[in-house]
Parts: C-alpha cells; sequence; structure tokens
C-alpha cells in the first residue's frame, strides 16, 4: 500500500470538508469535485481507500473515481507535482516509508482478517444488486463504507469456521456485515442474504473463542448517549448507535459502556412475548428502554425511515425513554396495543 498516497491525503486532509478517518484504511469527506449537497452540510459522500498497492478516490454523489493526483490537482494544484515526482521515486523504490521505532518492533497484536479482499460496498458500481438492496432500503450513503459483499459467503465462512458448511452447494452472494473490537480486530462477521426466497436470511460466524458479539464498538463515543438496537443495519442509521446479536446481551455488556448513558431501543412488536420480556429484564435491571409510542406503527428502525427521517426516529426514542416504575407503565401500555 502507498505511503506516499495516505501522506498526501494527510497533508490535503483539513482542505477537504468534514474530513475524518474512519478507520486505517478508510477516510471520508464531502466531496471537493461536486461539493456534495448544497441543501444538506452533513452530506459526506466522497471517500479514500486503497485498491492494490494504491489509494484511490470515489465519490457516490457524482460517481467520480479517480487516484490520489487528480484529487491533488482539484485542491491543492500546487502539491500536484511535488507528488507525482514523490509517487515515481515510490514505484521505483527510492522512496520507502520511514524506519519503525523501537517500541513499533513489538509483537503485533492484530488479529487476521478472513475478510480481507473482499470489496466494500463504496467500492462497487452504483448499479451493483448490493449496493442497490442497502439503498433501497433507505439506509444512509454512509452504510456503504462499512458494508462488504461476497460473491459466495460459504467462502467466508469456511475461512472462519473450517466446520461451517451450509445446507446448499449453490453459490450463496450476501452483503457482510464486519465485527470489529475497539482496537479494530476482527471478532465476527454476518451475512446478509438479498434473495427474498432465501429462508436463512443473516448467517452469523465468529472465531472460537468469542463469546458476545457487538457491532459498532470501534466507533461508538462512551461520554454520549448510547442507543443499543437488535441490528448491525438498524444501528448504521441513529447516531452513536451499537447493535446487539443474540437475547441476553446485558449478561456481556462491553466494559467500557459499564457507566454510559445506555438506552435499549427494542423492535416495536408488542405481541412478541420475547421482546415484552426482555423489555422486562432490562427494566428489573434498572436500565433505560424506550418504549415506543401508539403513533408508531412500524416494527423496526429500518421500516421508520419510509415516514419520517432519522433525526424523528432519534427525537421519538428520547422523548419516549424510561426507566424504573414509569417505564413499568409504559410497557403495560404499550403490550396492549
Amino acid at each position: 500500500m502507498s505511503f506516499v498516497d495516505k501522506k498526501y491525503i494527510g497533508y490535503i486532509a483539513s482542505s477537504l470538508e468534514r474530513f475524518s478517518w474512519k478507520k486505517e484504511t478508510l477516510a471520508n469527506c464531502r466531496c471537493p469535485f461536486c461539493g456534495d449537497s448544497d441543501k444538506n452540510k452533513s452530506k459526506a459522500r466522497g471517500y479514500f481507500f486503497p485498491f492494490k498497492d494504491r489509494w484511490v478516490y470515489k465519490c457516490h454523489n457524482c460517481g467520480v473515481s479517480c487516484g490520489i493526483h487528480n484529487v491533488l490537482k482539484q485542491v491543492a494544484p500546487s502539491l500536484a507535482k511535488e507528488y507525482a515526482l514523490e509517487s515515481f521515486k515510490e514505484k521505483n523504490g527510492v522512496v520507502a516509508p520511514p524506519p519503525e521505532t523501537p517500541k513499533a518492533q513489538k509483537p503485533k497484536t492484530r488479529k487476521t482478517n478472513p475478510l480481507d479482499g473482499l470489496p466494500r460496498l463504496v467500492e462497487l458500481s452504483p448499479q451493483h444488486q448490493a449496493v442497490q438492496y442497502i439503498l433501497g432500503r433507505g439506509l444512509p450513503e454512509s452504510c456503504l463504507a462499512e458494508l462488504m459483499y461476497a460473491h459466495d459467503f460459504t467462502k467466508v465462512g469456511k475461512k472462519i469456521d473450517p466446520e461451517y458448511f451450509p445446507n446448499s452447494r449453490k453459490e450463496d452472494p450476501r452483503i457482510v456485515i464486519p465485527f470489529f473490537d475497539r482496537t479494530g480486530n476482527f471478532i465476527g462477521v454476518q451475512g446478509r442474504t438479498m434473495n427474498p426466497q432465501e429462508s436463512l436470511r443473516y448467517i452469523t460466524l465468529k472465531p472460537k473463542g468469542q463469546t458476545k458479539l457487538w457491532y459498532g464498538l470501534w466507533k461508538v463515543d462512551a461520554t454520549q448517549r448510547v442507543y443499543v438496537v437488535e441490528g448491525p443495519l438498524d444501528s448504521m442509521i441513529l447516531p452513536n448507535c451499537i447493535a446487539m446479536v443474540g437475547a441476553n446481551a446485558t449478561d456481556d455488556l462491553p466494559e467500557f459502556l459499564a457507566h454510559s448513558d445506555l438506552v435499549f431501543v427494542l423492535d416495536n412488536e408488542p405481541r412478541n412475548k420475547q421482546i415484552v420480556e426482555y423489555n422486562e429484564e432490562l427494566i428489573e435491571m434498572g436500565k433505560q428502554v424506550c418504549i415506543w409510542p401508539d403513533s408508531v406503527s412500524e416494527k423496526d428502525i429500518n421500516e421508520m425511515l419510509g415516514s419520517r427521517s432519522a433525526e424523528n426516529i432519534r427525537e421519538t426514542i428520547d422523548s419516549h425513554t424510561y426507566c424504573g416504575l414509569s417505564a413499568r407503565v409504559n410497557l403495560n401500555r404499550w403490550r396492549r396495543i
């Protein structure tokens, strides 16, 4: 991966609106070519990411896709010639990354990621079925940078768990939802089918020894209110949100969230015995829960996007968050809907 490319991305970062590093291999900003949305200044649909041995830029608003040299010519023309020369030297072995310090020579603790090589949705064509599926559900375009695609999820499964064998030998294309811990180590994956006829919508896999899976631990701010929902895709709709996978999540709550302002937001299914019982358990433990009002008819957050904005959903949650006696009263009201 080009050291020079990443260095020059750093040079122009302060010139790019809403620039931020999402992770070591992904940066996001407002597009310097099209400017993104004039109406919504929070839109940021430009992404830097590695492709083969170079870094590239792609905008999911205007569709521009180019190398770092073209971005520099747009943003900082004075750096473009300097970059071209240094990039040429790097290709010919003249420029090398700075040597590691003694501290950097300690054994690496980062685990191998079995998803290496899979494309992120942001790298795919806007017409790709996986991209169309995510955007068709009304999910924000920022999701495209978090999700990946596997033409055959079976091969992914065998890397994680050699004993994993699907019922069918046919290729199983799925959207890949990767899970990482706070330091970016791979801890599990979900494969989401796009086929409405497929009975197994989600396949969840984790390395041996890994216990509870939480989605979003690597990006959540524990000092702010944290929303806890039931699914990774729902978590991408709300700010500062994580998702639990499986029941009894409070038995294995991440330690760094032990004193956070947590709000558990379960699906809006008052006739679902398991969800009602889980709400009761959370209330008994003194947790804050969202009890949906009668005006909300959709069963989950993703469905709610069809009739309201993400901001409106968050406001509804905040205004219907309860604990203790008020939570019990509102739960009894809700379960009779």
